[in-house]
């Protein structure tokens, strides 16, 4: 730091000291502010930029822990008594001050004691004195001891840091606590499917063995209804977890919940009578169609087992214009949303009860009668969404509504609705397609059906092979392939090279599990499509037949 000066001060040097100053008023310490100053435990400094002498007051020095007639200093001294990380900070406050790039000099810093020790302080000053050209001549300033402050932030700072991380650790005991009921869920509901998939198969293996045709079929029918089963487990958690694969369009609410209402009335019985309440200016939604379906039978369900001894169900619809919760349950920014209800007139839950409706696998119903997903699976649908779903329950008898909370669609939804489903396409016509998948049974799988619709199957055990044979220039009328493939290349690379060769070439995406950035660059469109494994093999044919058919000229 520069402290040279010119050779002329505008103001007397300070006295030596123990002195008694030229000017006792100019000096400052012999005043009444400077001994309240002193009797608050802060002391004073004087310092010349000229010649590097500083004069501290008693009260300065007692802070250092040195006698009144002790410590005469000059300015290569007092930065020596700086502590070195503090020094760089300390210069090139003063220099930044000096030269007039602040209006006064204050910063924190430590001080070397005469006993060895350190200790925080703050120190303040101000240049009293400049020459014609501006240069600093004179400064003086304040030093209090903060030492015990700063200690004091220092524990507050260690006390905030552990109470931070024993809340990590609470959170993560509350995490392994819901992954061990989640683990305890998926093991008690899977062994259960596989049990009864395995027996099956078993049976039809030793029938076939002895000859006995005749009962074939009901084993056989009930393996398939365990593997619905398993799927539609699988669904479920995925769809809590927000990582169900979506299909949104623009649906209109309101036609969605009368195509299924007789089906509702049927569900829950004669006994609880079904109602509705829909607005007739309900904007259209924003979600998958099937998901919003199967999300408001589970309520109904809900709802029904609520109300065993009868009463009424009711589902509504209504507009929220320029929604901006700020409750805790919602997290949604604000918008235009649409909010469809289910509500009964059953027990109600209790505070508790509802504060873990949400959660995988929480049930409060008897073993055997509900898996504890129903309300997750809403919950995970309406977040991946973009909405939320919120509980109000009295445990009084007022019973529970639940609210599905979704975004406002942007155009009026099509003429069809779920409810109307397209008859099936015709089959093929002898065309070539490629199936792509990493598991050797489900390759195996998809093109015995390729053949069994009438086209011939060509496959490929990654993305690798799947390029060699587009390379080659075999005619590919369709590519069937998975998401998530090992050997470095992943479905949707796999078409972005394939269609620089063969840009209007159809395909048909797979997956067991894809994240919506992963779906996204699959570069869905016209000539794409996407189907979530697993899937009954009538659909994936008559799916890969309607692709096929789209744009043939009978």
């Amino acid at each position: 730091m520069t402290t040279s000066a010119p050779a002329t001060p505008a103001v007397p040097h300070a006295a030596a000291d123990g002195e008694a100053p030229a000017d006792a008023a100019a000096d400052g310490f012999t005043d009444v502010m400077a001994l309240a100053i002193e009797g608050s435990g802060t002391g004073l400094w004087d310092r010349d930029v000229v010649t590097g002498d500083i004069r501290y007051s008693p009260g300065w020095k007692a802070i250092l822990g040195y006698r009144a007639d002790e410590l005469s200093d000059r300015i290569e001294q007092a930065y020596q008594r700086v502590h070195p990380d503090d020094l760089p900070y300390v210069q090139a406050t003063m220099q930044a001050h000096f030269d007039g790039q602040t209006p006064t000099y204050e910063v924190e810093h430590r001080l070397h004691c005469k006993d060895g020790t350190w200790k925080w302080v703050l120190s303040r000053g101000r240049v009293v004195a400049r020459d014609a050209a501006g240069r600093a001549l004179r400064m003086v300033g304040t030093t209090t001891d903060i030492t015990a402050t700063r200690s004091l932030a220092d524990r507050l700072r260690r006390a905030e840091e552990e109470l931070r991380a024993q809340r990590e650790q609470l959170v993560q005991a509350q995490k392994m606590e819901a992954v061990g009921q989640l683990t305890g869920g998926l093991a008690h509901d899977f062994n259960n499917i596989l049990g009864g998939i395995m027996g099956s198969l078993d049976l039809v293996q030793s029938r076939l063995a002895q000859g006995r045709l005749e009962e074939l079929d009901r084993f056989v029918t009930a393996a398939q209804q365990e593997t619905e089963r398993a799927a539609a487990l699988t669904r479920r958690l995925l769809t809590f977890a927000r990582r169900q694969t979506l299909d949104p369009h623009t649906i209109d609410p309101n036609r969605l919940v009368a195509g299924i209402e007789g089906l509702l009335q049927r569900l829950v019985g004669p006994e609880i009578r079904v109602a509705t309440a829909l607005a007739e200016d309900a904007w259209p939604v924003l979600c998958d169609a099937g998901q919003l379906e199967g999300a408001i039978l589970n309520l109904c369900l809900n709802a029904r087992d609520a109300m065993p001894a009868g009463g009424t169900l009711t589902i509504a619809t209504r507009n929220a214009p320029r929604l901006a919760p700020g409750g805790p349950e919602t997290h949604l920014p604000a918008g235009n949303y649409v909010v469809i209800s289910v509500g009964d007139t059953g027990t109600g839950m209790t505070p508790e009860v509802r504060a873990r409706a949400f959660e995988p696998f929480f049930s409060t119903k008897p073993p055997g009668q509900g898996t504890g997903l129903g309300l997750s699976m809403v919950y995970g649908f309406a977040r991946q969404s973009g909405g939320a779903a919120q509980i109000q329950s009295d445990p009084g008898g007022g019973g529970t509504t639940v609210r599905l909370i979704l975004p406002r669609g942007v155009d009026r939804p099509a003429a069809s609705d779920p409810a109307s489903r397209p008859k099936p396409p015709p089959r093929g016509r002898g065309e070539t397609v490629l199936v792509v998948d990493d598991e050797p049974t489900m390759r195996m799988l998809v093109a015995a059906a390729v053949q069994d619709m009438g086209c011939r199957p060509l496959e490929a055990a990654d993305g690798v092979a799947a390029l060699d044979v587009l390379e080659s220039g075999t005619p590919v009328d369709l590519l069937v392939t998975d998401i998530r493939m090992p050997g470095g290349l992943s479905g949707p690379a796999l078409v972005r090279q394939a269609r620089q060769w063969r840009p209007e070439l159809k395909v048909l995406f797979i997956t067991g599990y894809a994240d919506n950035e992963t779906i996204a660059a699959a570069e869905r469109g016209p000539q794409t499509q996407l189907l979530a494994k697993p899937f009954p093999i009538a659909t994936l044919t008559a799916r890969l037949a309607a692709m096929l058919a789209d744009g043939r000229r009978d």
